[in-house]
């Protein structure tokens, strides 16, 4: 004759488990949200009546770290309370079994294991993302709060400093999100060692947040795009070289949704689908778009080393759309430093400059050296292969006679090559993109070091990015599997130890389970630093754990 299942039992037991569970979960995770939410409010990210909300956001992360300690402690509460109420030994006595006993935790264990694990795969990263954004979303407001409190911001590689901000309301109907004027700007340019490269003052910059178009069509909305465009601007480089208006330095960034910024923020399929294409991180598409730029710098300056060699002259426009073109007899590599040299011809290097149909009318200038060197533009959306031309004492000409006497040193900036190689370039994949360092010519007058070196920090990025992803697979995993042993940890704990007080009885399960959470989070970070042999301390403490958990069992189920 089969035994009857002791459900009844069982379901008083699970009723005492989840009610004191629930009671727990709450108190920790309010707790707990708080505490992250005081950080935000402390530093002016968070305004008063944002921080409710906020914690709303992290009660659901929260829940990844609150519910395994929870269900540890209801299980040890609730299992003491049997075995020292002489439950425990009258179902013994009855036939029903410490085993038998064990069936409510196990359930318990696997619906929290099941539920942390969805909550970690697809609901925590939404709210995540919530968290973030609430932080990060207005880009001009986080701007004009830092020029209130005279801090810089730095944005696309450049340091913005501002005495006095004016917020202009954008018109209605417009993509124009906010938009604000800056008075008495500084912006700093640093490489990177920290060192200033490039330094100039404006005496005001136009802000402006709009939503462009998504050049890759993957986000329907747009894209939300940052310009600061400074006016009356004077500065200089490291090298000393003048900055003015004629070298502009407008900054334009695209601004990061929370999500492209940080794996956690990504759900399971997203981290599956971000190894397939890892640029959908902005600090991969960065990366991604300076390797552009550098190739297309490299092929721009191999063209008009072969227009100099093959025709003895080169051809560039600027931002008014006249035509610049370079007489001389070869183009170079610089000794030291970035540049290339513009190696003169008998009557030295020549450049003319006009408008379209108006050649007569343009500009001549005669200089005995002269240096192409590249602009240092950043990497964003709107990048392109820009120039100047450093003139060592050049005269200029007008209809033949010379004018305005001879200068030490004249430069043109803002030239782009006629045919811009970035614009085949800037819509390749990042495979793609390797392969064509591969294909650049190996006699290539340019210096092809910042290639190398950007294909380099690619690659770097592209692995660090893989396994950043197998860590927080890894990590989701091992939490859900830790939340369900963490259960049966507290529940045979408490009915070995059914003599000792209940504090006591919960840190022999408290420390175990403490150790393992330690070790989750210091193989994530191992493996995402150091490759898979940190999945060894990753999912170690949880064996550890299960371990001790196993050994307690053991010594349980003689009863």
């Amino acid at each position: 004759m089969m035994r009857r299942l002791p459900v009844t039992l069982w379901r008083h037991i699970l009723g005492d488990l989840w009610r004191l569970l629930l009671i727990t979960t709450g108190v920790l995770v309010v707790v707990i949200s708080f505490a992250a939410t005081v950080k935000p409010l402390a530093d002016g990210k968070l305004m008063p009546l944002d921080a409710l909300r906020f914690m709303v956001y992290a009660m659901p992360p929260m829940l990844a770290y609150a519910l395994p300690f929870a269900a540890c402690f209801a299980s040890t509460l609730v299992y003491h309370r049997l075995a020292t109420d002489n439950e425990a030994q009258a179902a013994s006595a009855g036939g029903i079994s410490h085993r038998a006993l064990l069936m409510p935790a196990v359930i318990t264990g696997v619906t929290l294991a099941g539920a942390l694990a969805a909550l970690n795969e697809q609901i925590i990263p939404r709210f995540l993302r919530g968290m973030q954004e609430m932080i990060t979303a207005d880009v001009t407001r986080m701007l004009g709060n830092a020029v209130q409190r005279g801090e810089g911001i730095e944005l696309g590689g450049r340091w913005v400093y501002a005495d006095e901000k004016v917020d202009v309301p954008p018109e209605p109907g417009s993509p124009v999100v906010s938009r604000m004027v800056l008075l008495r700007v500084v912006l700093l340019e640093l490489d990177g060692d920290g060192r200033v490269r490039t330094e100039g003052t404006a005496e005001k910059a136009f802000v402006v947040l709009h939503r462009a178009e998504d050049p890759r069509g993957e986000n329907p909305r747009g894209v939300l795009r940052l310009s600061i465009a400074p006016r009356n601007v004077v500065g200089r480089r490291s090298d000393g070289t003048l900055i003015t208006n004629e070298v502009p330095m407008t900054v334009t960034v695209d601004v990061p949704d929370a999500f492209e910024d940080d794996p956690k923020f990504l759900t399971f399929g997203e981290l599956r689908r971000l190894r397939d294409r890892p640029e959908g991180m902005n600090w991969i598409e960065q990366h991604r778009r300076g390797l552009a730029v550098e190739i297309a710098r490299a092929r721009a300056v191999d063209d008009l080393a072969r227009m100099i060699r093959e025709g003895g002259e080169a051809r560039l426009r600027d931002a008014d759309g006249r035509s610049v073109v370079v007489r001389a007899s070869g183009l170079g590599k610089a000794d030291g430093g970035r540049g290339y040299v513009i190696v003169p011809g008998a009557s030295g290097v020549e450049v003319v400059r006009w408008s379209p149909g108006r050649e007569r009318e343009g500009d001549r200038f005669v200089a005995r050296a002269a240096r192409l060197i590249p602009a240092d533009v950043p990497p964003g959306p709107e990048a392109s292969v820009e120039f100047r031309i450093e003139l060592e004492r050049p005269t200029a000409f007008a209809g033949g006679d010379a004018v305005g006497g001879t200068r030490d040193q004249f430069t043109l900036g803002g030239l782009w090559p006629e045919v811009d190689p970035l614009v085949r370039l800037s819509g390749l994949g990042i495979d793609a993109l390797l392969s064509e360092v591969d294909l650049l010519p190996k006699q290539i007058e340019t210096d092809l070091a910042p290639v190398r070196s950007a294909a380099s920090g690619l690659r770097d990025r592209v692995e660090k990015l893989g396994r950043e992803v197998v860590s927080k697979q890894h990590e989701r995993a091992a939490l859900a599997a830790s939340c369900a042993v963490m259960v049966l940890t507290g529940a045979l704990t408490a009915l070995r130890l059914s003599l000792r007080q209940p504090l006591t009885v919960y840190l022999w399960c408290f420390f175990p389970a403490l150790i393992s959470v330690v070790t989750i989070a210091g193989g994530q970070q191992m493996t995402h630093g150091s490759g898979d042999q940190g999945l060894i301390l990753l999912w170690g403490g949880v064996g550890a754990l299960a371990l001790f958990t196993l050994w307690t069992f053991r010594r349980v189920a003689r009863h």
